[in-house]
């Protein structure tokens, strides 16, 4: 029978050298560990701030919630975006397929936020505005200058082959 082996005691010495190895050996991680998770909450804040942004002052329950939930699927797609990038042993088709449906997801969560209408004016004095500056833009695109003469096709009279 072998005799069991007694515990190895280590001094103080020993302890504290140990301890601020281990501290020494965290610091350098953290200063080397890759900072997708904080460029991907950067991207998402950026997301969410814009929708709100977009949203105006008179934002409903309904559309704070819809908002977080296409914040949630754009950090979904962020992430796994990240890891067919990054990842070595990526099952390519899964991932994909992930991407498409968090993509349809958040287009169709996008459409029901419908945040890119044109705005509604407030008053009468912004509705003129509006209008003026509409006209401004139509004339620069609708004046005879812009427009290009394009040469009538001539019939040729023969049947195409």
């Amino acid at each position: 029978m072998k005799k069991p082996k007694a515990k190895r005691r280590i001094s103080r010495e020993g302890r504290k050298r140990m301890g601020a190895a281990g501290r020494v050996n965290l610091e350098h991680w953290k200063a080397q560990a890759p900072s997708h998770a904080t460029a991907l909450a950067a991207q998402v804040d950026t997301f969410r701030d814009g929708l709100l942004r977009d949203a105006g002052s008179n934002l409903t329950t309904t559309k704070a919630g819809m908002i977080e939930a296409a914040t949630t699927t754009y950090a979904g797609i962020l992430i796994v975006r990240t890891k067919l990038v990054h990842s070595r042993r990526a099952d390519v088709a899964t991932l994909t397929e992930r991407v498409s449906w968090l993509t349809s997801n958040l287009a169709r969560l996008l459409k029901q936020l419908n945040l890119d209408r044109k705005p509604r004016p407030r008053s009468l004095e912004e509705a003129l505005a509006m209008k003026a500056e509409e006209m401004r833009r139509n004339q620069g695109i609708n004046s005879p200058r812009s427009k290009e003469t394009v040469p009538k096709a001539s019939d040729s009279g023969g049947k195409p082959s």
